[in-house]
């Protein structure tokens, strides 16, 4: 049994290619180019080894730090608010990752010739895990953008993903202040799995409390 794991044939779920416009650092256009299929319950844990594995990847630099104090930014007023309906938080433009971004899902006509992509494999019925792949010619600051077009591309596909990733950001930033930094190999797979474990507490407190708040409530009529 244990055999037949270690040799089990891998599947391919998906793969996503970032294809960055010749003038992208003026004009901020990406593309995502999908190919193949991706189960929405997954988006988040994808986007969390993304995430853990650009950041390992880039070392500790000002580009970096960069990516990581801009999402955690972003997550902290989403997170303090997810009582409240999620299109709530969309009228408001909170769900905008970098209101700069024109994101893209048709392939460039001007595209620049560095690739960014990230292939979804799975082996049975294991967790899905990732493998990224950039051109030797490539630009630190996009192979980090990349994150957030990702992010962005999953929240403008499913609000579950929306609603649920403001948690994972932020559980990771304490992953990596109190566990393991980002830069220590092992995050990028602790990082994401802490990450969801802590979501999984997270909305099940807050799923109790609102059931309560509508017991007083009904008690009160």
């Amino acid at each position: 049994m244990v055999l037949g794991r270690l040799f089990s044939k891998k599947e391919k779920l998906i793969t996503y290619k970032f294809e960055f416009d010749i003038n992208f650092e003026s004009n901020s256009v990406v593309a995502v180019i999908e190919d193949g299929y991706l189960e929405e319950i997954h988006y988040a844990w994808i986007w969390d080894l993304y995430y853990a594995k650009t950041l390992y990847t880039l070392g500790n630099n000002e580009i970096s730090n960069g990516l990581k104090n801009h999402v955690e930014k972003w997550a902290e007023p989403l997170a303090s608010g997810l009582s409240f309906p999620i299109e709530a938080s969309e009228e408001m433009g909170f769900l905008i990752l970098d209101k700069d971004l024109r994101l893209s899902k048709k392939p460039l006509r001007t595209k620049s010739q560095d690739e960014y992509i990230l292939e979804v494999h799975q082996k049975q019925k294991d967790w899905p895990y990732i493998q990224t792949f950039q051109s030797t010619t490539g630009y630190q600051n996009r192979f980090a953008y990349s994150v957030i077009v990702l992010g962005q591309h999953f929240i403008n596909k499913s609000r579950y993903f929306a609603k649920e990733i403001p948690i994972h950001i932020l559980s990771i930033k304490k992953y990596f202040n109190d566990i393991k930094p980002f830069t220590d190999m092992r995050s990028t797979i602790e990082a994401p799995t802490f990450a969801i474990k802590e979501s999984m507490e997270f909305f099940g407190e807050l799923e109790r409390e609102l059931e309560q708040l509508e017991k007083e409530f009904d008690n009160e009529q």
